[in-house]
């Protein structure tokens, strides 16, 4: 017999597939759902909803519970029982390890709305497959601290695409050890910008299958100072063409 945690989070992979839907049909101008016109209250109601999730973030605010939640802290003198937006509101209800349960492909179809709406502690409970599963869209729609939080599991879990598309700054905010985490095919794919906002901090955390693994030109074009926080195993790890593609004031800096 399913439990009532599965039940809840098999209801929401199908109300994020509409999401999704439904921005598409947004972008498109078609209205499939013809549920009203959204007034204030519902608007406002869709606001609550984010902060009913935001406030419980780690343990939701219980399955059924948003009704509760708005008539104590709405910003209007109306009672309501839902958020206007099933989606939201159900997000607003759900655990960390509810959202775990979801399926890679119900975590694919959330629209870049709803994965913004994920506090840090839901991002950090998706699972593995869950991650390599996020677009592009949907990886920039996380928070900084979002990423920051990535266990290094999850971290490892990026596809080399995933990686490639990550912006600068986000890069640059990566501990050490999420840094040593990344793929060797995810360090091929970034590319002289990329390896430039990396710390030497980071640099000297790179592990020497990482080292080998930067594209030669990309080497070629990293500062003395970044090249002489590598280590006696990372210089060791360098190939003759990295090493041929190196200026005389870059060897020296090794």
């Amino acid at each position: 017999m399913r439990t009532a945690e599965a039940q809840l989070a098999g209801a929401v992979e199908s109300n994020c597939a509409r999401a999704a839907l439904h921005e598409q049909d947004q972008r498109a101008g078609v209205d499939r759902r013809r549920i009203g016109e959204r007034d204030g209250a519902a608007r406002r109601g869709d606001v609550e909803a984010l902060d009913a999730f935001g406030s419980e973030p780690l343990h939701g605010i219980g399955a059924g519970a948003y009704g509760s939640y708005w008539n104590r802290n709405a910003p209007i003198n109306q009672v309501t029982g839902d958020a206007h937006s099933l989606y939201l509101e159900q997000l607003a209800e759900l655990t960390p390890a509810k959202i775990a349960m979801f399926a890679p492909s119900a975590i694919a179809a959330m629209g870049t709305g709803q994965i913004a709406s994920l506090g840090t502690a839901q991002v950090r409970a998706l699972t593995t497959a869950q991650i390599a599963v996020l677009t592009t869209e949907q990886l920039a729609a996380l928070e900084n601290e979002d990423l920051q939080a990535l266990s290094t599991a999850q971290i490892a879990a990026l596809t080399s695409a995933q990686v490639a598309n990550l912006e600068s700054d986000d890069l640059a905010a990566l501990s050490t050890a999420q840094v040593r985490a990344i793929t060797t095919a995810g360090i091929v794919a970034l590319d002289s910008d990329d390896l430039a906002a990396l710390s030497s901090t980071q640099f000297g955390a790179l592990s020497s299958a990482q080292v080998r693994a930067i594209e030669t030109a990309d080497l070629a074009s990293l500062g003395t100072d970044d090249l002489s926080t590598f280590g006696t195993a990372q210089v060791q790890a360098l190939n003759t063409a990295q090493l041929a593609a190196l200026t005389s004031d870059q060897l020296q800096g090794l």
